[in-house]
């Protein structure tokens, strides 16, 4: 589960840890101490996998009752739209992949998300279709 930026609170969170394997948090405006008092919340809740993104800061999260804590990658970033579900997919991928380590997750999701905030979102970007490669044939549109 998502919880995105604001959009979680105790009550929340308690009533869907029972259904929940991973729960997703972003946390860039909240301190380290109110992310770790969350993460044991969500954890005691039920939740096996609590992960916290913290933008510059990196990421956190209690895994089967650890904590572990992961760097960002430093970049000159272009656009950060998608960031956060980047990381998400390649968390579970790499999760997946290298048979449940979440601080291992948490890296690998923190270069690939680092590698999205390299390019350009699709919002205020208009994406020319006839100079794409892979559409030689586009019509003219403008």
């Amino acid at each position: 589960m998502d919880f995105s930026n604001d959009g979680f609170t105790h009550t929340n969170v308690a009533e869907l840890a029972p259904i929940l394997r991973f729960a997703f948090f972003s946390a860039g405006e909240r301190s380290l101490e109110e992310v770790h008092t969350f993460a044991k919340y969500a954890a005691d809740c039920g939740i096996p996998q609590v992960i916290f993104t913290m933008g510059t800061r990196g990421a956190c999260g209690i895994s089967q009752g650890q904590f572990w804590q992961a760097d960002a990658c430093v970049i000159q970033p272009v656009d950060a739209l998608g960031a956060g579900d980047a990381f998400i997919a390649a968390f579970l991928y790499t999760f997946w992949e290298n048979g449940g380590s979440a601080l291992l997750a948490a890296e690998q999701a923190a270069h690939f998300a680092a590698d999205c905030c390299l390019h350009y979102g699709a919002f205020g970007h208009p994406f020319l279709w006839r100079k794409a490669a892979c559409f030689p044939q586009a019509p003219k549109l403008d």
